[in-house]
């Protein structure tokens, strides 16, 4: 008699199914010092999207730079120079819910009391 033949392999699993699509957005805008509209270029940009994707527990995706603009020094002699950048970003959600409770969480990251963001930002060398 023949040997049984081996069994064949189970199906390969299937895709994690997609997230749903966003339905929301919200925007904010941080300050970082040290920083030009020229300095702050593509790589700082992904690094940015990235740290703000691991704190708020998100798909890189869903969060996207919208615009880096130069923040000046202020009093009269020093109008010109450039001290940092005002970052505006959007992030994409699910639905207005969790709009308000990543609103809530970029108010915590932004505050002057919060290093959070401003470590994550240094481990990705911000």
């Amino acid at each position: 008699p023949l040997p049984p033949l081996p069994s064949p392999p189970p199906p390969p699993s299937p895709p994690p199914p997609s997230p749903p699509p966003a339905t929301a957005s919200i925007g904010a805008t941080y300050a970082l010092l040290g920083y030009t509209e020229v300095t702050f270029a593509a790589a700082e940009r992904a690094s940015f999207v990235a740290a703000l994707a691991k704190l708020l527990v998100l798909s890189p995706t869903a969060c996207r730079v919208t615009q880096v603009i130069n923040q000046h020094a202020t009093g009269r002699r020093r109008l010109t120079q450039v001290v940092g950048v005002d970052v505006e970003f959007v992030v994409d959600v699910l639905n207005v819910a969790v709009a308000t409770s990543v609103g809530v969480q970029l108010n915590a990251f932004g505050s002057a009391s919060s290093a959070v963001l401003v470590t994550e930002l240094q481990s990705l060398g911000l």
